[in-house]
């Protein structure tokens, strides 16, 4: 767990994007945002292969660093533990 924690910690400090899903996420009210929000802003940057690559390496590593949570049948990122 401690590990876990270290490793949230140094990506919303290092990565951009997942900062920003996280501030997203923390301040609507129900928690929770759809992938389409995110792949959107990142292919007005990249093609559309690379936003998905990039988009869904950063969710996975947000998940393993328990930062937030993904449901992949209704394509919807939610904050794992609501503060």
């Amino acid at each position: 767990n401690e590990r876990k924690q270290m490793f949230a910690e140094r990506l919303l400090a290092q990565v951009p994007l997942a900062a920003h899903i996280k501030e997203v996420l923390d301040e609507r009210p129900e928690h929770r945002a759809p992938y389409s929000r995110f792949a959107e802003e990142l292919e007005d940057a990249m093609s559309e292969e690379w936003a998905e690559q990039t988009l869904r390496s950063v969710i996975n590593w947000g998940r393993f660093g328990e930062i937030f949570a993904y449901d992949e049948n209704r394509a919807m990122l939610s904050l794992d533990n609501p503060s």
